[in-house]
């Protein structure tokens, strides 16, 4: 076998291959991967990012993909070398801090503000927000709910 470490042949060194000669294709492979971090393996051409995955979360953003997760269709959202789904492409919630799907968020009023849906809802019914803050976002539905005295 000519097996060569960073060109020179192993037969031409004191070494002999120990374990390394016993292992199968997937066993080398994990055994490399398990060696270099991410970026390293990247940069030299050892893997490469799947092009349809969230470059956010790195789940599946193509329906048609075995593993992909209702939700995580890119909607349209371009990232550095691909896409982000509509988790990853949306905002964070400033009150509870959860990840808004993108373009379901409430927008207050002059700052810029995210919240999900249901964080507003009971912010006002808290008497923390205001209703005529909200810029954009709330359906008539989560209006009505944000207007209910009881907090149930």
């Amino acid at each position: 076998m000519n097996v060569k470490k960073n060109g020179q042949l192993l037969s031409d060194t004191h070494y002999q291959l120990a374990s390394l000669k016993r292992m199968t294709k997937q066993e080398l492979i994990e055994e490399i991967l398990g060696t270099h971090d991410w970026d390293y393996m990247l940069e030299n051409g050892y893997v490469k990012i799947d092009p349809q995955a969230c470059q956010g979360c790195g789940k599946p953003t193509n329906p048609n993909h075995p593993k992909y997760e209702r939700g995580h269709f890119v909607n349209r959202t371009p990232a550095d070398d691909g896409w982000l789904c509509g988790y990853c492409g949306g905002y964070e919630c400033d009150e509870c801090e959860k990840d808004i799907y993108v373009d379901c968020e409430v927008r207050i009023k002059y700052h810029g503000y995210n919240y999900h849906e249901e964080c507003a809802i009971k912010m006002i019914q808290e008497k923390r927000l205001e209703e005529c803050d909200i810029e954009w976002g709330m359906s008539e539905w989560a209006l009505e709910e944000a207007r209910k005295e009881d907090l149930e």
